[in-house]
């Protein structure tokens, strides 16, 4: 007696195919979560008011290069500050890379659950760290 089990092998197929993707999806999904694990929210946030700073401080062709002048406006000025980054929960400090501070701008951050960035900028005799904290 001869059976026709071709029923069977697209039924098996399909189960392996309906397997093989709900793998793809959960891996998918899980490096997700843990890719997102080193960075909150704030930590972003940090990151991009630190290039929003950069970009108005921005000077020439090179990147991360800065203009002094501005650089002075803003750490002396807390409305130019204010008005670039469009935030009142912001603080910013600027080391020189022997971390001797050069200036800070901003309210004084709560001692947890901040977010921070450093961004390293220079001009054409100087080079600075800019440190962003959010909260």
């Amino acid at each position: 007696m001869i059976r026709n089990r071709s029923g069977q092998f697209k039924l098996d197929y399909l189960i392996a195919l309906g397997f093989f993707i709900m793998c793809i999806v959960f891996v998918y999904f899980y490096s997700m979560n843990v890719s997102s694990l080193r960075y909150t929210d704030k930590e972003y946030m940090a990151c991009a008011i630190s290039e929003v700073i950069v970009n108005y401080l921005h000077e020439g062709c090179e990147p991360n290069s800065i203009n002094e002048t501005k650089l002075e406006i803003i750490l002396t000025n807390p409305d130019v500050f204010y008005d670039v980054v469009n935030s009142y929960d912001v603080n910013l400090t600027v080391r020189d890379l022997s971390g001797n501070l050069v200036g800070s701008v901003g309210k004084v951050y709560p001692s947890s659950d901040v977010g921070y960035c450093e961004r390293v900028v220079f001009n054409s005799s100087n080079v600075y760290i800019l440190e962003v904290r959010v909260w």
